[in-house]
């Protein structure tokens, strides 16, 4: 279960972002939505991308990017390492739902 910050003196920008697993997804469309996100933020959602640095068992072309694209932004990903989603016809686990954090609040999460 994710935490949140406690801010009471603070604004804290929260995003929902639901990638679809077909559909190409580029590292500038990446920079330019999380441009526009006000600091502090949190982007929760479907990335639809499988690396074991967020706990996944698998690695996909996807997951690549996100982690440059996190890396070279310095952003913060939540995942405790435990799996996020069931297949509901083939009963497979994976982690493919993320919590990312802008770093001036990371560390006030968990």
């Amino acid at each position: 279960m994710l935490q949140l910050p406690q801010l009471t003196w603070k604004r804290l920008t929260v995003c929902s972002l639901y990638l679809p697993p077909n559909s190409p997804v580029s590292k500038l469309s990446l920079v330019e939505l999380f441009e526009q996100l006000p600091k502090p933020f949190l982007v929760l959602g479907d990335f639809n991308a499988h690396s074991p640095a967020w706990g996944d068992f698998r690695r996909d072309g996807r997951r690549r990017m996100l982690e440059e694209f996190m890396a070279e932004n310095d952003l913060i990903i939540l995942n405790s390492g435990e799996q996020t989603f069931v297949h509901s016809a083939y009963h497979l686990t994976s982690a493919i739902d993320l919590a990312v954090a802008s770093p001036s609040i990371a560390a006030e999460c968990s």
